[in-house]
């Protein structure tokens, strides 16, 4: 890129990780915003900043996509992600700007990437929407969530791969780790005396029983991940009813703030897909 004025020659500016070009290419004194030269030492220090210029390797655009792989790295060690997936959207990255060229939006593609390796790598659980976004946030970049859903279409596109379609049984174990994570959940468990890995183990089977009950077409058009949370809360209520809890262990409102999934998603769910199913086998389950 050139910049030109009336009274001076075209100054070249390069892009680079030490800003714009130094100086004017071949001038060998260097000057200063007044036109004047600048002092010996200085102008020693400007010419190896110079020189490191003129063999510097880099370009605006792989050093923008260094800036996204490092964020990439950030995110992946804050939330603690499996290198899988970290090794697989870096190549997925790849793979999309050797196609496409160029993107404004780096952080965003490598967001994307993130996520859709997450759905992809087998034997592990798989990262949601929000989670990615509030990794990204926690490093400095806001990403809305239905931005980044574009996004990933956008990525699976121009890379030619399919999309990974989640089902809720993906993120029950997901949403229990959560639940194991709750200091609360576990004191209420020892109330009830029940270890910990007694009553999730019971609370994992149940939840998975009740997901395979649901006809497929019921479960179209609705979050993955907020149906698993869902179909917990209901699994919860069969585990209250078989042992006789004295104390409830989980609440909508407990649920929701975990999981993060909102109380009345978690509600609409129950009454609309799981009520009839946990009153029968309540009911089976009851003594006559």
């Amino acid at each position: 890129m050139f910049l030109e004025t009336s009274l001076e020659p075209p100054i070249q500016v390069i892009f680079s990780p030490l800003g714009s070009y130094i100086g004017r290419k071949g001038e060998s004194l260097l000057k200063d915003s007044q036109g004047r030269v600048l002092p010996l030492k200085t102008q020693m220090l400007f010419k190896r900043l110079r020189a490191l210029q003129d063999i510097d390797p880099y370009t605006r655009q792989t050093a923008l996509r260094h800036k996204a792989l490092r964020i990439l790295n950030k995110v992946v060690n804050l939330l603690n992600i499996d290198q899988r997936i970290r090794d697989q959207a870096i190549d997925k990255y790849k793979t999309f700007t050797k196609k496409e060229g160029f993107s404004r939006n780096n952080i965003l593609i490598i967001a994307a990437c993130l996520l859709i390796a997450s759905r992809e790598v087998k034997g592990v659980k798989p990262l949601t929407l929000n989670e990615i976004c509030e990794g990204f946030k926690l490093v400095g970049h806001d990403i809305h969530p239905r931005v980044l859903s574009k996004t990933v279409f956008k990525v699976l596109n121009v890379i030619g791969a399919k999309p990974t379609i989640m089902s809720p049984e993906d993120y029950v174990d997901k949403v229990i780790d959560k639940l194991c994570s709750s200091k609360e959940i576990v004191n209420r468990i020892q109330v009830n005396r029940l270890t910990v890995h007694e009553y999730f183990s019971e609370l994992r089977e149940e939840a998975k029983k009740l997901l395979c009950s649901l006809n497929e077409r019921r479960k179209m058009g609705k979050n993955p991940y907020a149906l698993a949370v869902s179909s917990i809360y209901a699994a919860s209520l069969i585990t209250y009813s078989k042992r006789e809890l004295q104390i409830s262990i989980l609440t909508q409102k407990l649920l929701s703030e975990i999981a993060d999934v909102a109380e009345y998603t978690i509600r609409e769910h129950y009454y609309t897909l799981f009520k009839d199913e946990v009153e029968k086998l309540i009911s089976a389950t009851s003594p006559m």
